[in-house]
């Protein structure tokens, strides 16, 4: 099974679909739930971006170390997954709390996000 090590050595789990030669595009999922959840949109969003799927620290087949965790660290963890797939800008989807990550990253390293798009998110207020 395919895992990156991220931010302080927290192994993620991550899935790539779709076209290699595409735009990549980010699908965060909820909270409790995993790369799974987006089953039935992966083939369809295969066809015309190259897909990111994987479990955020604490969910599914990634390493579940002691918490806290907060939405800047789960931000953190997903530069450092783009920094190690040499994704530079990409098109980020966030469901429920994987929208506030989404949100937080649009926030903080503006110039990594092509396009963003929240589903059913809550809005957590920055520090």
């Amino acid at each position: 099974m395919p895992y990156q090590p991220v931010y302080d050595d927290v192994h993620l789990y991550y899935e790539w679909h779709g076209r290699s030669d595409a735009m990549p595009l980010v699908l965060i999922n909820g909270l409790l739930s995993d790369t799974t959840s987006w089953a039935f949109q992966i083939p369809v969003f295969a066809e015309y971006f190259r897909v990111l799927t994987y479990d955020c620290r604490g969910q599914g087949r990634s390493d579940k170390p002691v918490g806290p965790y907060s939405q800047e660290l789960h931000t953190r963890d997903l530069v450092a997954l783009l920094d190690a797939f040499h994704v530079s800008r990409a098109h980020i989807l966030g469901l429920s709390n994987g929208g506030t990550i989404a949100l937080t990253l649009a926030v903080t390293v503006p110039e990594r996000v092509e396009r963003l798009v929240l589903v059913d998110t809550l809005h957590m207020p920055m520090p």
